[in-house]
């Protein structure tokens, strides 16, 4: 591994980091952006017998790649039905990113011959670095060394590749689905579970901006990737999924920028027993490092700490796309008194107050229901309250006027919407701000009774497992499946909000609004933490607001 920074030294973004020498210059957050933006892609070791050449070929044209493919291979002539060169020199122009799916001893030559056709980006797929033990870690350096000599910037090397939708490139070792670009970056120490992140995102309509399997960091490291997104103009969140913390100096900064840019990260930290810190140390030589610290230092820095994939980015989708809310009063507009008891139940577990409804927001939906129907929080209007049956409800069935009602309460921070399923994914569902399906089969005006003034968070809790599509596209708001463990998912992210906002001696905003929690103090007081090795954690400076601080510490 290159030489980590002096965590003592915080130096101003966005000049290179003096601790990592000429490599800072390799990993700037410009140079990342022409890294992940490739207009051509060399193809080294492809063959029609390799199935990481033939994955990232589909890939590329599955993210609607427009831009040469160019297979290298010394022995073969053809590969899928391209021309194949025997070597990088002998490319007719240089290709801006070269992918190689070759083995360890033959990288190095790669790198010179890189060099000499002027490529300056690489993806490295092989195995056999640093996770490999104290051989490896020393061939990991001479790799790195002469990539730096070179000018040449590497990601990985024992990663699979990236995926940018907004660029529509996805040079990855693994079969892509078709993406939907959209606001969330993800970083993870993880090759494959860069798949399931993006078959998630895409069953479940939440577009992703640059999606990168990081490998072992040799050069392009977690702490460089957020200050990427943090500039990527496409990115408004970002995702992490974290074995280690090699380098806290510079993922504080990293964090400190982020939040102060307005750009929540949400983080699954894996390692956190025993056999996931053996995991980790197997995978790609990760020191997961102490659990408790992790937490609070990763708490400390504003950073939303959650548990599973799902919940990372269904967290991600609610601070992309709603309006967010500033406070933990809750309201339920839904359609079955069963999934009530399920969300109350949630909320409870989780400090989100559901309040009555105030006295004009009763007055509005109780002519909308029936005599046997009250108009209290949860508001269940059954499947009576699907049907457009109400002359007062127009085009709206009794649950969409009820919702429309309930987002002006000024006793609620954010309305939780759980209706029944349509039967077919609504043909409008990417639609913008004009009309869209409800749940019942009937348009939706966007000129409806939503203020556009204050109102609160809505979330919209409908359609079938799987599938998330905007309802009321005035107030920007996509749905989740109607399931119990998505409502959990949305319930946790006000939940981990509310907690950072509480810390922080905030009463609401979003994430990195002017009035930022940090100070020079604040830096220092991180930068004195050590998580990637196992030298002594000095946990005395580290500071965790609220009346849990001793026992975040312990």
């Amino acid at each position: 591994m290159p030489d980590r920074p002096d965590p003592a030294a915080v130096t101003s973004w966005p000049n290179p980091d003096p601790g990592r020498g000429a490599l800072a210059e390799l990993v700037t957050p410009a140079r990342l952006q022409e890294f992940f933006s490739p207009r051509s892609v060399a193809l080294v070791g492809a063959s029609e017998n390799s199935g990481w050449a033939r994955n990232v070929v589909a890939s590329c044209a599955r993210a609607g790649f427009s831009g040469p493919l160019m297979p290298v291979h010394p022995r073969a002539k053809t590969a899928f039905d391209l021309p194949v060169v025997p070597s990088l020199r002998e490319l007719p122009e240089p290709a801006d990113l070269a992918y190689l799916i070759v083995p360890v001893p033959a990288i190095e030559g790669i790198l010179d011959d890189m060099a000499a056709a002027d490529i300056k980006n690489a993806v490295i797929l092989a195995s056999g670095y640093r996770e490999t033990g104290p051989e490896g870690l020393d061939l990991e350096r001479a790799m790195v060394a002469r990539a730096v000599t070179y000018g040449i910037t590497v990601l990985g090397p024992n990663c699979m590749g990236f995926v940018n939708a907004h660029a529509q490139v996805a040079p990855y070792g693994l079969l892509m689905p078709q993406i939907t670009a959209g606001p969330v970056g993800v970083a993870l120490q993880s090759g494959a579970l860069v798949s399931w992140v993006t078959n998630f995102a895409n069953a479940h309509a939440i577009g992703v901006s640059t999606v990168v399997s990081m490998g072992n960091e040799a050069m392009i490291t977690v702490e460089d990737m957020i200050s990427y997104l943090v500039e990527d103009e496409a990115t408004k969140v970002v995702c992490l999924f974290l074995e280690e913390i090699n380098d806290l100096a510079g993922f504080a900064r990293a964090a400190h920028r982020a939040d102060q840019a307005g750009k929540p990260i949400v983080a699954v930290k894996a390692g956190s027993s025993p056999a996931g810190q053996q995991a980790a140390l197997v995978h790609t030589g990760a020191v997961a490092g102490d659990e408790k610290v992790v937490d609070a230092v990763l708490r400390q820095l504003n950073v939303i700490r959650v548990q599973s994939i799902e919940e990372l980015l269904t967290t991600a989708a609610a601070l992309c796309y709603h309006r967010w809310p500033t406070g933990r009063r809750m309201g339920v507009v839904s359609a079955s008194g069963g999934a009530n008891d399920m969300i109350a139940d949630m909320a409870s577990a989780n400090d989100i107050e559901i309040p009555e409804f105030a006295p004009q927001t009763v007055d509005g939906i109780t002519p909308l229901l029936p005599p046997f129907m009250s108009a209290r929080n949860p508001l269940d209007v059954s499947a009576f309250g699907l049907a457009n049956v109400s002359q007062q409800a127009g085009a709206l069935s009794i649950a969409d006027c009820s919702l429309d009602i309930a987002v002006n309460d000024p006793n609620l921070d954010f309305v939780l919407y759980y209706t029944a399923p349509p039967a077919a994914r609504p043909a409008t569902e990417t639609a913008g701000v004009g009309s869209c399906t409800a749940s019942g089969g009937g348009a939706i005006s966007t000129e409806s009774q939503i203020s556009q003034s204050s109102p609160p968070a809505s979330c919209t809790m409908s359609g079938p497992a799987g599938e998330i599509y905007r309802l009321k596209a005035s107030v920007a708001t996509p749905g989740c499946a109607a399931t119990s463990p998505q409502a959990a998912i949305l319930i946790t992210a006000f939940r981990n909000y509310g907690i950072i906002l509480a810390d922080n001696g905030m009463s609401g905003g979003l994430i990195g609004t002017p009035d930022a929690r940090w100070n020079d103090n604040d830096l220092e007081c991180i930068t004195s933490l050590t998580l990637g090795d196992f030298e002594p954690v000095n946990v005395s400076s580290l500071m965790v607001a609220g009346n849990d601080s001793g026992a975040t510490t312990n």
